[in-house]
C-alpha cells in the first residue's frame, strides 16, 4: 500500500511541474545488522538450570566447612564464594598482570569439581594475605604473603562419603615485580624410639621445615615437582578470581544465613530471573538502560547509561541481591587489608583487631550502601609501580 501511494504521490507532483525522479518500487531500506552472537564468559551462567544444580552442592559444602575451617566459614558464609560454572574455565599458566598492582586481602572460588572413584578434587580454593605472618611460615624479606587453602570433600563417592572435610594449607609470596613463590612451612613429625634394654616405646617431636607429605604425594600424582605445582595452584586459584571478579554485576544467593556468589551476563540478568517468586506489577528486574536521547517538550535531552529494577527479591527459594560493584558498595576484590596470626596479634593491643566475623558483617554491610562506594573510591592509593 505504501509503495501504491508514493507512485501516485510522484505522478500529481510531475502533473504540478517537479521533477522529483520516481520512488523506486523495490525496498529501499538498508537491511538491519543483526547484533553479533556474544558467547557467555566461562565464569559467568548463561542458563538458570546450571546454577540451581551448582546451588545445592555449594550450600552442602559450605555448612560441612564450619567444623574444619571456622575462620574460613566466618568470612564465606557471609560473603559468599565465587561459583564457577561447571566444567572449569580455562586460565593462563602465568599470574594475571592485575596482580601486580592489586594485592587483594581474600579471595575463594568454588570450583567443585567432580570427583571419581580414583581421584578426588579440591571442592574451594581460597587464600588470605598475612600482614604478619604467623611462626610456622618461612620468613621472607619482601613480598606479600599469602596462605593458600585447598578445601577437600566429596559427596556423591561412595568411600568419600563418611570422610571428614580436609583443609590443606601452604604458603606463598607474591614479589614486587609479580613473581610468585612458595614458602616452606615448619611442620612436626614424631620419631619412634624402642628402648634397648626394653620398657615401653616413646615419641620424640621433631621440627622440619619442607612441604607435608600430602602435598609431595599430590604433585607426583601430576608428575610435577611440589614447589613447582604448589605455584601453579596458587596462580590457577588467583587467575580464577580475578575471572569471577571481572563481570559487571555481583549476584549473591542465600539461604539459612548461608551466602553464594556468582556471575550472569548483565544483559541476559532480567531473562535470568524471569521465573522470580515475588513478582510485583509495574516492578522490572534489575537491567542497565544504555545513554539515548529522551525527547521532552524542551527539547531532546541526553541520558546517560544508567541501571534501574529491582535488585532484591525470591527465586527459587533463594534469597537474591544483585549488587554493582563499586556503585552500589564497595568492590570486595579491592579490599587489600592483611591478617595478622593469633599469637602475634596477642602480643599487642586487643582493641587493634577485630575478628573474621565481625569483619565480615561489616563488608557485607558495606557492599549495599552506595556511601561506602563512594568513599572507597576516594580512599589514597598507594603509587603504582
Amino acid at each position: 500500500m505504501r509503495k501504491f501511494l508514493s507512485r501516485i504521490l510522484w505522478h500529481l507532483r510531475r502533473l504540478w511541474g517537479g521533477d522529483a525522479p520516481p520512488p523506486p518500487m523495490g525496498h529501499n531500506r538498508p537491511p538491519r545488522r543483526r547484533a553479533a552472537k556474544v558467547e557467555p564468559a566461562p565464569f559467568e551462567f548463561h542458563f538458570r538450570e546450571a546454577i540451581l544444580n551448582r546451588l545445592d552442592d555449594y550450600f552442602f559444602y559450605i555448612q560441612r566447612m564450619r567444623r574444619s575451617d571456622r575462620d574460613a566459614f566466618a568470612l564465606y558464609s557471609r560473603l559468599g564464594a565465587h561459583i564457577l560454572p561447571a566444567g572449569g574455565a580455562v586460565v593462563d599458566a602465568v599470574l594475571h598482570p592485575w596482580w601486580k598492582t592489586n594485592r587483594p586481602g581474600f579471595g575463594c572460588v568454588a570450583t567443585m569439581t567432580p570427583s571419581t572413584e580414583k581421584a578426588i578434587y579440591p571442592q574451594f580454593l581460597y587464600f588470605h594475605k598475612y600482614e604478619r605472618p604467623p611462626a610456622d611460615m618461612q620468613p621472607l624479606g619482601g613480598g606479600d604473603i599469602y596462605k593458600v587453602t585447598a578445601y577437600w570433600d566429596e559427596k556423591n563417592i561412595s568411600k568419600f562419603k563418611n570422610a571428614h572435610p580436609a583443609p590443606t594449607e601452604f604458603g606463598i609470596a607474591i614479589m614486587n615485580d609479580g613473581t610468585v613463590q612458595v614458602l616452606k612451612m615448619r611442620f612436626t613429625t614424631y620419631l619412634n624410639v624402642k628402648p634397648r634394654h626394653g620398657g615401653r616405646s616413646f615419641h620424640i617431636p621433631r621440627h622440619d621445615w619442607g612441604f607435608e607429605e600430602f602435598f609431595k604425594r599430590w604433585s607426583k600424582e601430576h608428575g610435577e615437582n611440589v614447589e613447582e605445582y604448589l605455584v601453579k595452584m596458587f596462580i590457577y586459584a588467583a587467575n580464577l578470581f580475578v575471572s569471577s571478579n571481572s563481570s559487571m554485576v555481583r549476584i549473591v544467593a542465600s539461604k539459612k544465613k548461608l551466602a553464594a556468589a556468582f556471575s550472569v551476563d548483565i544483559l541476559r540478568v532480567p531473562f535470568f530471573f524471569k521465573d522470580r517468586d515475588d513478582r510485583v506489577a509495574g516492578k522490572r528486574i534489575f537491567h542497565i538502560v544504555r545513554a539515548h536521547e529522551r525527547q521532552t517538550t524542551g527539547g531532546n535531552t541526553l541520558v546517560r547509561t544508567h541501571f534501574r529494577g529491582m535488585r532484591e527479591f525470591t527465586w527459587n527459594g533463594y534469597g537474591i541481591r544483585i549488587t554493582v560493584p563499586g556503585v552500589h558498595g564497595i568492590n570486595l576484590s579491592e579490599f587489600d587489608v592483611g591478617a595478622w596470626d593469633d599469637e602475634e596479634a596477642e602480643k599487642m593491643d586487643p582493641g587493634q583487631f577485630v575478628g573474621v566475623a565481625p569483619m565480615a558483617d561489616q563488608l557485607n554491610a558495606h557492599t549495599q550502601d552506595r556511601r561506602y562506594a563512594r568513599e572507597w573510591r576516594r580512599r589514597p592509593r598507594p603509587a603504582k609501580v
